[in-house]
């Protein structure tokens, strides 16, 4: 699962807070993941980490917030042969 967002900088906020979170020390393991920007520009994804979100808090049902998150990253960013 990936998030999906306009805003980059949040996701480099996320992918160094699971950085971070994680230990990674930067010799074998520099960050999460890579941003993907889509084909078309303005929007970006990143891989979800089971551990983090990339809101934190709770809406006024005291449910959970959350980014949109697509299932695959072909329903992101398409393969080549259907940009056509």
């Amino acid at each position: 699962m990936y998030y999906t967002s306009t805003d980059k900088e949040a996701l480099e906020a996320y992918n160094a807070k699971i950085t971070s979170g994680e230990n990674y020390d930067g010799s074998t393991t520099v960050r999460w993941a890579d941003i993907i920007e889509h084909h078309e520009g303005g929007s970006f994804a990143i891989l979800k980490h089971s551990s983090y979100t990339l809101i934190e808090g709770v809406d006024e049902n005291d449910d959970p917030l959350d980014a949109p998150t697509v299932d695959s990253i072909s329903d992101f960013f398409p393969p080549l042969e259907n940009l056509n």
